[in-house]
């Protein structure tokens, strides 16, 4: 391996790193947010495997020296998370069984960190979903300063 194999190498790890927490906090969300699996979420459900999935898949890429096109993928595909993000909450959750519950209750379920009216504790949700936010916001920016810095890569 040359020398600038190696840097390159070791630029994806931040990458990496933050598309495996995304990664951890979806599938925590699928497979333990019990309002996710409620009818009426399954558009919800469906929208985070499919985003988790990708994720996995753009992990893969980059973990195995497929870099190119696998950096701006994986900054598009985090934007895109972002948006559906803050979507989904500045619509009050529109596509979902908890539309309609008031003006900031897409806010509260998904940033609330705690007990949210009618809806039980959702500390550990909150949690997960602040962190595939935070994380998507690292990928993206991650993704698009080492595009640059690569050139062609």
């Amino acid at each position: 391996m040359s020398a600038e194999e190696a840097r390159e190498s070791s630029r994806r790890y931040p990458l990496l790193l933050s598309l495996l927490v995304e990664e951890v906090a979806g599938i925590y969300l699928l497979t333990s947010d019990k309002y996710l699996k409620l009818s009426g979420n399954s558009l919800h459900w469906y929208g985070l495997l499919v985003f988790t999935v990708v994720n996995v898949l753009l992990t893969g890429l980059l973990a195995a020296g497929m870099v190119r096109g696998a950096k701006v993928a994986s900054g598009v595909w985090s934007v895109v998370g972002i948006a559906a993000i803050l979507g989904d909450a500045a619509s009050g959750l529109a596509l979902s069984s908890f539309s309609g519950g008031g003006p900031y209750s897409g806010w509260d379920y998904l940033f609330g960190f705690g007990y949210i009216h009618n809806s039980g504790s959702v500390f550990a949700t909150s949690l997960a979903v602040v962190l595939i936010l935070v994380f998507a916001i690292v990928s993206a920016v991650t993704a698009f300063i080492q595009r640059k810095k690569s050139g062609t890569q």
